[in-house]
């Protein structure tokens, strides 16, 4: 069964890898609502229509506005106006959004040359069931192929990094605040920015199994040792092996009793990765947070030796803990074999 925001199938408009890219969970709940609202408030289309055709020129670049009279009164935006023109982009900001849609279909029958496909956009949600008989009913009824893109799609699009300017230009949106923590690749990302090393993990399978062991076993778990040992290294991979939702959070990230709770809310697995926990004032506060979660929770504290007292006290007396003393890795200088085989392997 597809998705109510799956509006995109096999229809050769689309390349699928241009498929709008979910943004962070933390930031759906709050920016992709807000933009459907607006888009849904929409009632200008001559507004709505360059910010549809945004969205959607990298999907189909031959999407041009026409204007004027050239567009043969369509009420369209096509490619370019000769005998060849293979796709056309209607808009409906109707409730009756369906009823639109076929409306303008039989427009552009009655006055050809009739396009190859047709994309309607509607700034209203759309039922899978009635978009689906619609693109199925169009080649036969019309003799055109159809492809309904509604809010959802337009929305998830302009939360895009390089379409956010837009969505504040047309929908009057504040950009959305940067979600506090973060998936595994745009932690990698940030940690790179910062000119910390991200490179493959070396030697350090027994600590790894030991940490994935402490991941099933579930309760609190410290990544210990001096700083540069890899640490956040040895995290990162865990990520990458586990089938759990896995976030990052630094010593930098703020706080906040709202922000938080909702970027880690659900009924699912989660493992917490508190990267220098022994920096952080608020720890015992950021473990009570926690507790609003509904769902299996799992932490992980990085930090450098010397400070398994904060550890333990933060985690003391909460669901998440106590801090075992068996659950503890201490992440210390590789050996010299291992060492020596980082060496021979180096691209000098």
């Amino acid at each position: 069964m597809r998705d109510e925001s799956d509006n995109v199938g096999d229809f050769d408009l689309y390349d699928p890898s241009l498929e709008p890219e979910r943004p962070p969970a933390a930031a759906i709940p709050r920016a992709l609502e807000a933009t459907e609202h607006a888009l849904t408030e929409m009632t200008d289309a001559a507004r709505f229509e360059p910010l549809a055709l945004i969205c959607l020129q990298d999907l189909d670049p031959s999407l041009r506005p026409t204007g004027g009279p050239g567009d043969r009164q369509r009420d369209a935006v096509g490619g370019p106006l000769f005998e060849d023109e293979k796709s056309v982009m209607t808009i409906s900001l109707e409730e009756t959004w369906a009823q639109k849609v076929v409306s303008d279909l039989k427009g552009l029958v009655a006055k050809p040359p009739t396009p190859e496909r047709v994309v309607a956009v509607t700034n209203r949600k759309t039922g899978a069931r009635r978009r689906n008989e619609l693109e199925r009913d169009a080649p036969d009824d019309f003799g055109v192929r159809l492809r309904v893109v509604d809010r959802s799609f337009i929305a998830l699009r302009l939360l895009r990094r390089d379409l956010l300017p837009y969505r504040e230009q047309f929908l009057g949106l504040p950009m959305p605040a940067p979600p506090v923590a973060l998936e595994r690749e745009s932690y990698e990302r940030n940690l790179a920015s910062v000119g910390s090393s991200v490179d493959a993990l070396c030697g350090r399978e027994v600590e790894l199994t030991r940490l994935l062991k402490h991941l099933e076993e579930g309760g609190t778990c410290a990544l210990e040792g001096p700083g540069g040992m890899g640490k956040t290294r040895l995290a990162l991979e865990a990520a990458s092996r586990v089938s759990a939702r896995m976030l990052f959070l630094d010593d930098r990230s703020q706080l906040t009793a709202t922000v938080l709770p909702a970027e880690l809310a659900g009924a699912d697995h989660l493992v917490l990765v508190v990267d220098n926990a022994h920096r952080r004032d608020d720890l015992r506060e950021l473990v009570g947070l926690l507790h609003q979660r509904t769902g299996q929770t799992k932490l992980i504290l990085i930090a450098r030796s010397g400070f398994r007292g904060r550890l333990t006290d933060a985690v003391d007396g909460s669901a998440l803990g106590p801090l075992r003393p068996e659950a503890i890795i201490g992440i210390g200088s590789l050996g010299a074999s291992t060492i020596g085989e980082i060496v021979r392997d180096a691209k000098l």
